[in-house]
């Protein structure tokens, strides 16, 4: 018997679906393969850089940094006591600031509308205690959107400060907000039960009626806080002051060429024109608090490969970024 071997329909379509599936196989092969070399790239790189980046490190400490640098702290965001901006981390880092020898001035860089009275009151304090501790270290503040409240309360204590005309600035004031919400739970029949040991320890409950005395005793607690505050800003600008009390300490904010002729802030400029006239430096080494670590190892790493193989860069180095 003779066997017929022509292929059917049938047969040559199985056979073009399996080169189909064969060649997708090689496809999927090669991709993996490549993938994998890639990250085999990457975990020698890891393995040989992060040693690389320790010894630069050491490097950056004994010289191949930059030479000229000011010491920089930033306040950007709310002061307060459960905040990333409280006067535990902020003024650990300006006393940092303070005892380096190799920056030739301090500089606060702020972009903030304020927080609590007591936490900007402790950093003012730190600040004015580190001037008298080095006296010859200047501290600039530099206000950029907003430099309000317990914000220019900070400021207040630096050798001279400087915004950008348009920055918010000022607003030395207190003010405590509530609701009253006695009409509200009235309506719906509600009934506010309260028990304390004392007989005023729900003043600012906003399910209870506020009485005159409640109102004046708040009142009263606020305008010592605000005689510290002014007092504060008193003792710090000094006769750069210009205008009436009741404009300056109204609680009011201004722009910042308002706040310039009212002697709030001492000229109009921006961070780098800052460094450069008045401390004659281009760059900045950073003390900010919760920084990365890359944010921190950059700079040095990048410094430390110049000056070992001389490479010049003609953006200056900024261990800040530009505004």
């Amino acid at each position: 018997m003779v066997r017929d071997t022509t292929e059917t329909p049938g047969n040559a379509t199985d056979q073009g679906v399996l080169i189909s599936l064969a060649l997708k196989m090689l496809e999927q092969q090669r991709r993996d393969l490549k993938w994998r070399n890639i990250r085999m790239v990457l975990l020698a790189a890891a393995i040989v850089l992060a040693p690389l980046f320790y010894l630069l490190s050491i490097l950056q400490l004994v010289g191949l940094g930059p030479d000229d640098y000011a010491a920089v702290v930033r306040i950007d965001g709310m002061i307060g006591g459960e905040e990333r901006l409280s006067a535990q981390p902020i003024n650990k880092a300006l006393t940092r600031a303070f005892e380096d020898e190799d920056a030739k001035g301090v500089v606060l860089l702020i972009n903030s509308p304020g927080g609590t009275p007591v936490q900007s009151s402790l950093i003012y304090e730190r600040l004015m205690s580190l001037r008298q501790e080095h006296p010859d270290v200047r501290v600039i503040a530099v206000g950029e959107d907003m430099l309000t409240s317990g914000a220019y309360f900070v400021a207040a204590a630096a050798d001279r400060i400087y915004v950008n005309q348009s920055t918010i600035t000022g607003s030395i004031g207190m003010v405590s907000s509530s609701f009253g919400l006695t009409e509200l739970i009235a309506q719906h029949g509600v009934e506010r039960r309260v028990i304390a040991a004392g007989t005023r320890n729900a003043r600012m409950d906003a399910w209870l009626p506020m009485s005159e005395r409640d109102k004046d005793k708040i009142e009263s607690v606020l305008d010592r806080m605000h005689a510290h505050f002014i007092a504060s800003v008193k003792a710090a600008r000094g006769d750069r002051l210009r205008g009436e009390d009741g404009d300056l300490f109204s609680g009011d904010y201004w722009t910042g060429d308002q706040a310039l002729s009212m002697g709030l802030v001492d000229g109009i400029s921006d961070l780098y024109t800052v460094i450069d006239e008045q401390f004659g430096v281009e760059d900045l080494k950073d003390y900010t608090p919760n920084r990365s670590v890359l944010d921190r190892i950059w700079p040095t790493v990048r410094v430390s490969v110049e000056g070992l193989f001389g490479v010049v860069d003609r953006t200056p180095f900024r261990l800040v970024p530009r505004i």
